[in-house]
């Protein structure tokens, strides 16, 4: 007893508190104020409506006769990952919606680039997602599954109202 209470007694303590030395939080302004939130929150979100959102953002990109509605879809759908209102209900106008969005891929990108501060020391499984923020969340609407074909390296997502990036073969 005299043994553990000794070795209590001289213990580290820095091991008692977990500080993390760069906290990674989403920032942005919706409108009203400074919103900030976990960056896995909204990297989640975007995945859950990632080949939708994709398609919305291709279909706005078009010349169709589809394009405006295709484009009123991205903005909603955007809207709803970020919970921001339009300028009308005090939020933010259609291009600065469009901007948090790519600013988000943008950081995204970022944490991406440094994502040695990710890395875990649990064992995934093969099906199991990865467990840091790793590229945009469209996706091509030609992947499907676990068995999409192709380098594995993901296209860099050109601004929805911006100019069509040329395609590699």
């Amino acid at each position: 007893m005299i043994a553990w209470l000794k070795k209590w007694i001289g213990r580290d303590l820095a091991h008692d508190l977990y500080h993390p030395k760069g906290r990674m939080i989403y920032q942005f302004f919706n409108g009203k104020e400074v919103i900030r939130i976990d960056p896995m929150v909204l990297y989640k979100r975007l995945a859950d409506l990632g080949p939708e959102l994709d398609a919305d953002i291709r279909g706005a990109r078009s010349e169709s006769k589809f394009a405006p509605a295709a484009y009123e879809s991205m903005i909603t759908k955007i809207r709803s990952v970020f919970d921001v209102k339009s300028l009308a209900e005090g939020g933010l106008t259609e291009s600065e919606t469009v901007e948090l969005f790519d600013h988000f891929l943008k950081y995204n990108d970022g944490l991406k680039k440094n994502s040695a501060a990710f890395v875990t020391s649990s064992a995934r499984s093969e099906t199991s997602a990865p467990s840091s923020v790793a590229g945009p969340a469209t996706w091509s609407s030609t992947d499907s599954g676990c068995a999409a074909s192709g380098s594995g390296t993901v296209k860099p997502v050109p601004s929805p109202l911006g100019p069509e990036l040329p395609s590699v073969s």
